[in-house]
């Protein structure tokens, strides 16, 4: 039905670097969130994501591309995982486990449609893909900067 291409090493070596890329963005996270505050951060950070997004159809190499791509995953994880403490400063103690939940279950459904979404669109045009994904990134960055307040060094509620 599909054919597969057998991995190379070369292939697996940006596969573990671009999974690195992951674990780095949440060091970078951790060591600048109390810096420079979650909303400021995580608007920062999508608007990286947008430029990053539209400047991978125009990656002349195979390790620029890859590079380009890495870096999204570097950030956009970190940045997943910053909803989950933002949510959870934001909500008083009797709705904070729900309102966690719901975050997760809106990131889960998200993780579940991508990958759908993703491909029907990469068959028709890697190029339009990407810039959807910049204008849901764009898109996202507005959201927080109008909607999301700033939750460094405030006390949670506890009612």
């Amino acid at each position: 039905l599909y054919e597969c291409d057998q991995l190379t090493t070369q292939d697996i070596t940006y596969l573990f670097l671009s999974s690195l890329s992951t674990y780095l963005g949440l060091i970078f996270m951790g060591i600048v969130i109390d810096r420079l505050g979650r909303r400021y951060l995580i608007v920062f950070v999508f608007l990286i994501t947008t430029c990053l997004c539209i400047a991978i159809p125009f990656a002349k190499t195979k390790v620029a591309m890859i590079a380009l791509i890495t870096a999204v995953r570097g950030l956009m994880e970190p940045t997943a995982q910053m909803g989950y403490i933002v949510t959870s400063e934001l909500f008083p103690t009797t709705v904070r486990g729900t309102a966690v939940g719901f975050c997760a279950c809106m990131g889960r459904i998200g993780i579940i449609i991508t990958p759908y979404f993703a491909q029907g669109l990469l068959s028709y045009s890697i190029t339009l893909c990407l810039f959807i994904y910049a204008f849901v990134c764009l898109t996202g960055a507005a959201v927080c900067w109008i909607l999301l307040p700033e939750t460094a060094g405030i006390q949670l509620r506890q009612k």
